[in-house]
């Protein structure tokens, strides 16, 4: 969806605006990258079957949105300083652009562990289908917005490209977990993205009184980051949504053979 959006606001708005949201993008999914997990997850949904595939998904799940919940509303409050980090103050028009495509970084993990799914199934002829729809979905979405924007500025096309893009790609998520139904019966952990975004909540309103009274730098910038990440670990072990199998799964990482 981001090639297509690339080439159609390129049709309508000046190099400079299309450099902006390329920016955007590109810092996205460069983020995203981190949280890629379909090399991991098909070869384990492969072995699985019943309820040990359910249970696979369902904790795959879980763990996805405790990390891409917070990651996501995080990068909307330290996006204008990332676009300054890493492009400089020319590019910074692109942070209203990151905004709204900081989603991605909520919508786009999921996708790879539903796909992900399809794959190790065999069940791979779903997923092109799905696709097709939403890639029209998605250029029908990018020609309204961005005709309906452009007389009021190249500023708001970009925005228009943006959401027409995290539109798509939520709905190909819809789409994936409803096909998901008929063969698999997996229903999303609602009680864990209840808990995470109740404990993102919170972060979020320190991170917002933090920026109203701290001037933001590589410094600050770098203290709200970790601040907002003690905010959300603390709030998810007060409320529960951080187990104590989650913890020894943690330390199991950093443990010597």
């Amino acid at each position: 969806f981001g090639s297509v959006s690339t080439i159609m606001l390129g049709m309508f708005v000046e190099s400079l605006f299309l450099g902006y949201y390329q920016a955007a993008f590109s810092l996205v999914a460069s983020l995203t990258a981190l949280f890629s997990v379909s090399g991991i997850f098909i070869p384990v949904f492969t072995q699985l079957h019943g309820t040990r595939l359910k249970n696979a998904l369902l904790k795959s799940l879980r763990y996805v949105f405790i990390i891409s919940i917070p990651a996501a509303i995080g990068l909307i409050f330290v996006s204008q300083y990332a676009i300054l980090i890493f492009y400089g103050k020319e590019y910074f028009p692109a942070s209203t652009a990151l905004f709204i495509l900081s989603f991605l970084l909520l919508v786009t993990p999921a996708i790879e562990i539903y796909s992900s799914l399809f794959k190790a199934k065999e069940r791979i002829k779903t997923i092109p289908f799905i696709v097709f729809i939403t890639l029209i979905l998605n250029i029908i979405l990018n020609y309204f917005l961005i005709t309906y924007l452009l007389e009021s500025g190249q500023n708001f096309v970009i925005l228009g490209v943006a959401a027409a893009t995290v539109i798509s790609r939520s709905l190909y998520l819809l789409f994936l977990v409803i096909s998901t139904k008929p063969f698999f019966k997996i229903k999303i952990p609602k009680d864990s993205i209840i808990k995470s975004i109740f404990a993102t909540s919170i972060m979020a309103t320190v991170l917002y009184v933090y920026n109203l009274y701290i001037k933001i730098n590589l410094v600050t910038g770098f203290l709200e980051i970790l601040l907002g990440m003690v905010v959300y670990v603390s709030m998810m072990l007060l409320i529960r949504g951080i187990k104590k199998e989650d913890i020894d799964l943690f330390k199991s990482f950093f443990k010597k053979d």
